[in-house]
Formats: structure tokens, sequence, C-alpha cells
């Protein structure tokens, strides 16, 4: 990311004039192409840096598979779904670098 930053208005241009390259209907070279392919790739970073993706946590309860982040959200972090709190335990123990801790949480997830 930090690569990106003093050309990120560059970036921006390029990304923009492609997207209207592609509207029109117009071919794209080589380089468009790979812009709008990095831009779907940095956005499905985003969305796994801010906890939007994967679906982790399973349905039960007749619900729908959801996201951790939308799962702590719902709960407002006072009683999480065990599932969550799982992924919580694991998260924690994986940044402190506690293997066992990370272990046991696997386990008893």
């Amino acid at each position: 990311m930090e690569e990106i930053g003093p050309n990120f208005d560059a970036l921006l241009e390029a990304l923009k004039t492609a997207h209207e390259r592609k509207e029109s209907g117009k071919q794209l070279d080589v380089y468009e192409n790979q812009l709008l392919e990095f831009e779907r790739h940095l956005g499905s970073y985003r969305r796994i840096a801010e906890f939007d993706l994967p679906h982790l946590i399973p349905p039960h309860d007749g619900k729908e598979w959801m996201t951790f982040k939308a799962s702590v959200q719902k709960s407002g972090q006072v009683n999480l779904d065990p599932y969550a709190d799982g992924w919580k335990r694991m998260l924690e123990a994986y940044a402190a670098k506690d293997v066992k801790k990370f272990n046991e949480a696997v386990a008893s997830y």
C-alpha cells in the first residue's frame, strides 16, 4: 500500500479512464484490463481487512452465514455469538503469537 500512496491520484485517473472505456463498449488494452483486475483484488483485500469477508460465522437458528464484523456489530460486543467468540479468541491468540492459546481456540471452535 505504501507504493500506491504517492501515485494514488494517477491510479484513480487511470481507473476512471478504464471504466469509461469499458462502459462505452470500447476494447480495453492489456494495461486497462490489469488495472480493473487490480481494483477488484484491492477491493477484496479491503473487505477482508475490514472483516466484511468472508462469511465465517455459520448459520444457526434459521439464519444465514454472517461475517465476523456483522456478528460483532449485531451483538454490540456484549454477548458474542459463540462462533464469533471463537474467531475472536483465535485472532487474539494469533496476534499475540501464542501458539498454545491459538490451538486451544481452534480446537474449541
